[in-house]
């Protein structure tokens, strides 16, 4: 469903970030281009649907495309995945 969400880490490198969802639980989003979200963005969409997604970002008024590697995971378990 719609879940909203702020960027909590960026890994530009590897083109991949952290989000937060309002829950509490934390999503890694990767395939991350130049319209990709910046740090502290709040983002919305499918955040808890693994697979390719249209992600909104509210901060910037835009869409963009991103790769929901997982979903309902704990901070750290998302460093791990971010590497």
């Amino acid at each position: 469903g719609m879940i909203r969400g702020t960027v909590l880490a960026l890994n530009r490198r590897r083109g991949m970030a952290i989000v937060e969802a309002d829950g509490g639980a934390c999503s890694v989003i990767g395939g991350l281009h130049q319209d990709g979200p910046e740090f502290n963005d709040v983002v919305s969409g499918p955040l808890d649907e693994p697979g390719s997604q249209f992600l909104y970002n509210e901060t910037r008024c835009s869409w963009f495309n991103a790769f929901l590697r997982l979903c309902g995971c704990s901070f750290q378990e998302a460093v791990r995945e971010t590497g």
